[in-house]
């Protein structure tokens, strides 16, 4: 989440502040593509960082499971217990909730008037959309109209980051559904759709 805020924050900004972006856009190239382009470039960086760590986890969950299969052989009757295609999932749910979290960052860098106030506000995004189900619970068990309709509201515009965490259980006999998992995919993609398409409306809009 970190790499996501600063990376995409520092990413758009260098090239405000150095004017690289004035020659960009004095070419033929639309400033759809310049925010799109931003985007994908941070999705490809947060998507090899995710990689590499999921890769790093498999590897040490695997050998600390082979020294527990020669010491207790007793406790493994089938042979190894971890589901290494769970441990694939967390990653590319990982990756998809940076992904959203990036395209809300974009969003704010692209009317923000400097590189601290995005990061900052980044952060606050982050916290906002791991807790909003907190908040959610807490109007619901109100039961006020008015804390229900602000439920609702928060619950629209912020994305529900623990519904990423589909993937908890590193059993076999424990994985999600793959229904879930494709309704988890459409969920964050539709996030980066509408919050991209704000992102490049609201940077159309912005002098550079």
């Amino acid at each position: 989440a970190v790499l996501a805020v600063t990376a995409t924050a520092q990413l758009f900004f260098s090239e405000i502040e150095n004017r690289t972006a004035q020659t960009l856009l004095a070419k033929p190239v639309w400033r759809a593509e310049f925010v799109l382009g931003k985007f994908l470039g941070i999705v490809v960086l947060v998507g090899i960082f995710c990689a590499l760590l999921t890769a790093l986890l498999a590897a040490v969950l695997w050998w600390r499971e082979g020294e527990l299969m020669q010491e207790f052989p007793d406790n493994f009757p089938q042979g190894r217990a971890v589901s290494y295609a769970l441990v694939a999932l967390a990653g590319g749910l990982q990756w998809l909730k940076l992904a959203v979290l990036a395209a809300f960052v974009l969003l704010v860098a692209s009317f923000a008037q400097t590189q601290l106030f995005t990061v900052v506000t980044g952060f606050f995004l982050l916290v906002i959309c791991h807790l909003q189900y907190l908040a959610q619970d807490a109007y619901a068990r109100a039961g006020s109209l008015a804390g229900r309709v602000l439920s609702g509201v928060i619950s629209s515009i912020f994305p529900n980051f623990q519904i990423f965490a589909l993937a908890d259980s590193l059993s076999a006999a424990e994985a999600p559904a793959w229904g879930q998992v494709v309704r988890v995919a459409v969920y964050a993609l539709g996030y980066v759709a509408v919050v991209c398409a704000l992102a490049v409306f609201s940077f159309r809009q912005r002098e550079i």
